[in-house]
């Protein structure tokens, strides 16, 4: 019996939560997988601390917009619009 398996390319990634870590399988177009292959050895790091770094920025990027969506309408009606209004503010 033979079987025939078609590769896609994946890259199984580790997520830490203390001492537990789950495994995933992400499918990536060729193009980002082989620059992800070209950082890991450029950086001397694996795939695991790069992906895992990346979706540390992204969820603390989502955290600060989801947090601005709900204080610049409450300091707009403050009257503070811009960064300037802010220094005015605290200095």
């Amino acid at each position: 019996m033979t079987i025939k398996l078609n590769v896609i390319n994946c890259i199984t990634i580790l997520f830490k939560d203390k001492t537990v870590r789950d495994t995933i399988t992400v499918s990536l177009p060729t193009t980002i997988k082989k620059k992800l292959d070209k950082y890991t050895k450029k950086e001397h790091i694996n795939r695991s601390e790069i992906v895992r770094e990346a979706l540390k920025q992204y969820f603390i990027r989502e955290e600060f917009n989801r947090l601005r969506s709900i204080m610049v309408p409450k300091a707009e009606k403050q009257g503070i619009y811009t960064d300037e209004d802010v220094f005015k503010l605290i200095s």
